[in-house]
């Protein structure tokens, strides 16, 4: 007597959700000769595991994050699929000058993507510091009086930390023009910044002349380098 063989066939889509699926029923063919009785199997399908792995990236202090990236860098997604979000970093545009990890954030939440096993590499954002240039204000001054406090203006700071300091200028009292020659930040969030520096003149004039008293004659420019520190902003 010849053998009737078939076998239970269950289609499944590319694209199927991850599940349990019952086996179908041998077809009409099986044969005349046969009463069958079919038990189901189940096919399981599960996550498919990939791993993602966030790309590194840099910024200065003050500055906005840049969008992070990240790559498939084992396995693959299926015909069609997409995943969604964005990696994230907990650095912001005040954070310190220093290396943040870049970590999963929204990219592949289990609850949008249950298709898929996922595995991720963190990546680095680093902060390096901020180029800055301080430009003293020149002054004036009369003989004889005090000097005034000195101040300065700063390049873009963007959303780092006001910058504070000392500004130096050359040593001498008497009439003439002195170089605000020095800069000295103050602050553990100087650190942040890497600073140029332009300096610029204080100059002191001659005081008003009484009836009688002799003119004093043209001083020298001063150029002299001073440690001396006058005022804080």
């Amino acid at each position: 007597m010849a053998s009737v063989g078939h076998r239970a066939q269950c289609s499944l889509w590319p694209g199927e959700r991850t599940g349990r699926r019952a086996t179908a029923a041998l077809d009409a063919g099986a044969g005349a000769n046969y009463v069958v009785t079919f038990n189901s199997g189940t096919l399981t399908v599960g996550p498919r595991g990939i791993t993602i792995t966030a790309s590194d990236t840099a910024r200065a202090y003050g500055d906005a994050n840049p969008p992070f990236n990240y790559r498939i860098t084992a396995g693959s997604l299926a015909d069609g699929d997409a995943l969604g979000g964005s990696p994230a970093s907990i650095a912001g545009s005040g954070s310190n000058v220093g290396t943040y990890a870049i970590t999963q954030g929204t990219v592949g939440v289990p609850a949008a993507n249950p298709n898929y096993a996922i595995a991720f590499n963190n990546g680095t954002l680093t902060i390096s510091p901020r180029a800055v240039t301080v430009t003293a204000n020149g002054q004036t001054k009369v003989f004889g009086d005090p000097d005034l406090a000195f101040t300065f203006s700063t390049s873009d700071l963007g959303a780092g930390a006001p910058l504070a300091g000392f500004l130096n200028r050359a040593a001498g009292e008497e009439e003439g023009r002195y170089s605000i020659n020095d800069f000295s930040p103050t602050g553990a969030g100087s650190s942040n910044y890497l600073i140029g520096f332009l300096p610029s003149t204080l100059e002191i004039e001659a005081a008003a002349q009484s009836a009688g008293q002799p003119e004093r004659g043209d001083e020298a420019i001063v150029v002299a380098s001073s440690a001396r520190p006058w005022a804080i902003l």
